[in-house]
């Protein structure tokens, strides 16, 4: 037998296993004061065949001995229905461990909570949810932490954890959480005492009808500054490791410790196709306006990186360059801590420019100043050849006209910097002509340097202004599953070109502007294979 106890919320919680219900895979009983529970896992051997879901069955037994009561000779012997209350807390505790399990595994899962002992003070719900994820992670199941959990109510203003009984009937607030060492997994509540018709930034169904209430500037900090420092200790960096190449950095074969960075948030512009195209307006607030952390917090944010071993940077940023003279005080920065940067999650193509006389002619300061500090690789969303594309989709954020972009491409290829290509065809109203002119320019950008360009097809994000577009354009039905939208399938109908022959260019065109070699590499070096070709040579 092997105990394990912590004092939680002034109470000692114990884990107890190897006393009870030995046949089972997993066990554990869980005791809370004087309420104890008995939580069992029995797991199959194999999947189930010709399902597409986890079949787990979550029973939450109550008994009548767990209060003290004990029938006569006459009562009836056999188990009865289980009661509403504890019909609602096995879905509360499957809705806790589901989230634990792979995607893609199919054995039968069996849990049971037994409650053993109850004293009227101590919710044995929570016991539940904690015993079941113990019981699994002692029968073997494929999951990676077990689960906390904490009932959390409010009383004149006071947080109380654990609420017992007395405290629970006079609270004003009943939220149940539970988390895993990486995640919040499943949030339950219910207040009492105040409507939520005065509540910014809510959706409630009340009366059968939907009500919306628009977010407004009290549902977001107006600083960065205010949101919490992020949790990088969380951070699996070993499976970073693993994989080799997060965020499509390849970096098989340089073994350093890396972790993501966002000292901004938000973007200037707005473009269709953007996911935040419509975080600008509307019932989310001005979410997607560009906002930036404070020089002093994101020095305490690259201290926090250093302290946990990390030696290269992917900058999260929608907009980084947006502000050259921030951007080169951060780069000083991360030079004299000794952090290099891997590469950036959005630029704009604009931001490489400087503009004199209406004249845009290229930074080549700042792109020194990239150089040292240590980028081996930005991405260039040029977008299009068309410029009409650009204009009507892409807020004209690129003049092709005006702007040299592969001027610009030649100048970041001679200082040794990666520069692969983004573009975009198969919008609803573009033409096989605007096609080819983006095919074109994608030629130019290669000769010029760019180690290679990607042609991605449009995706109507729900939410973002292109879906709005395709929704009203009939591109897309009203009930569209959201589930099959992907850069490399044509999704939206009735296009000028239509989806089929969006397909069959973007084909042809990665086979005439990309080299066999950076196919077959592509291929090579994508996760999936290697992670397939790593399993395959660790049998």
């Amino acid at each position: 037998m092997k105990k394990e106890e912590t004092l939680f919320a002034g109470k000692t919680l114990s884990i107890e296993t190897g006393r009870l219900a030995g046949q089972a895979n997993g066990s554990v009983t869980v005791r809370y004061g004087d309420t104890l529970i008995l939580a069992t896992a029995v797991i199959t051997e194999k999947p189930r065949p010709g399902i597409d879901f986890l079949p787990l069955l979550v029973d939450y037994e109550e008994r009548f001995y767990a209060a003290g009561k004990i029938s006569g000779s006459r009562f009836v012997k056999r188990e009865g229905r289980p009661s509403e209350f504890a019909i609602l807390n096995a879905r509360m505790i499957d809705r806790a461990i589901r989230p634990l399990f792979p995607k893609d595994f199919r054995n039968d899962v069996q849990v049971v909570i037994t409650v053993l002992s109850i004293d009227n003070e101590n919710d044995p719900s929570i016991l539940g949810m904690i015993g079941a994820s113990a019981a699994l992670m002692m029968a073997g199941a494929p999951i990676e932490s077990p689960v906390a959990a904490v009932r959390i109510g409010l009383n004149n203003d006071e947080i109380i954890l654990n609420p017992n009984m007395s405290q629970f009937s006079e609270t004003r607030l009943n939220l149940v959480a539970a988390a895993s060492d990486k995640a919040v997994l499943m949030i339950e509540a219910g207040a009492k005492g105040k409507t939520m018709d005065n509540i910014p930034g809510v959706a409630f169904c009340h009366s059968g009808k939907v009500i919306v209430n628009p977010a407004d500037g009290s549902c977001f900090p107006e600083k960065l500054d205010d949101l919490a420092m992020p949790a990088w200790e969380k951070l699996p960096f070993e499976k970073y490791g693993r994989i080799a190449s997060p965020h499509g950095v390849d970096l098989s074969a340089n073994k350093f410790r890396y972790a993501p960075m966002m000292t901004s948030r938000g973007c200037r512009f707005q473009c269709a196709y953007c996911h935040i195209s419509r975080e600008k307006e509307g019932i989310s607030g001005r979410i997607g306006r560009l906002r930036c952390h404070s020089i002093d917090r994101v020095i305490k944010e690259t201290e926090k990186l250093k302290s946990l071993g990390v030696e290269k940077l992917f900058m999260e940023d929608d907009s980084l360059l947006s502000d050259k003279e921030r951007m080169k005080l951060i780069i000083g920065y991360f030079e004299r801590m000794g952090l290099n940067l891997a590469n950036v999650n959005g630029v704009n193509i604009v931001d490489f420019f400087n503009k004199e006389n209406d004249e845009y002619k290229v930074d080549k300061n700042f792109v020194e100043i990239l150089k040292q500090a240590g980028f081996e690789q930005i991405v260039f969303p040029v977008e299009s050849g068309s410029q009409r594309i650009l204009k009507k989709y892409a807020t004209n954020k690129v003049l092709l006209d005006r702007m040299d972009v592969v001027g610009l491409m030649k100048d970041i290829s001679d200082h040794k910097i990666l520069a692969p290509v983004n573009m975009m065809i198969g919008f609803p109203d573009e033409d096989e002509k605007e096609i080819q002119e983006s095919i074109d320019l994608a030629k130019k950008l290669r000769d010029a340097g760019a180690p290679y360009v990607t042609f991605f097809i449009p995706i109507p994000f729900p939410g973002s202004k292109l879906y709005d577009i395709a929704i009203a354009g009939g591109h897309l039905e009203q009930n569209f599953n959201p589930d099959l939208l992907n850069w490399k399938r044509a999704v939206m109908k009735n296009t000028k070109v239509s989806p089929e022959r969006i397909e069959e260019i973007r084909d042809r065109a990665n086979e005439e502007v990309n080299s066999e070699d950076h196919l077959r590499k592509r291929l090579e070096d994508s996760v999936g294979f290697r992670w397939t070709s790593g399993n395959q040579n660790q049998k």
